[in-house]
């Protein structure tokens, strides 16, 4: 998916997803919802502003995602 990344803090990302038009806030694999919570408030979401949006004074009506990162994995064939 093309996001275009604007703020990350620590190992969470806020960013705005071009296909779907929604703000998308990444954290690791594992991370609990508080803890998300926490990295988002620490987040200078002024670069929130500089997103491409449709209303630029605000972000309403803008959907908000928030999903977890999963590691790299390569696929392995067992047996034959």
């Amino acid at each position: 998916m093309p996001i275009e990344t604007a703020v990350k803090s620590h190992h969470a990302s806020l960013g705005f997803n071009k296909v779907t038009g929604a703000l998308q806030f990444t954290v690791p694999h594992g991370t609990k919802l508080a803890d998300a919570l926490k990295a988002l408030a620490t987040i200078d979401l002024s670069a929130v502003a500089k997103l491409p949006r449709g209303c630029q004074p605000c972000l309403s009506g803008v959907p908000f995602h928030i999903h977890e990162e999963f590691d790299p994995v390569i696929n392995v064939a067992l047996g034959h």
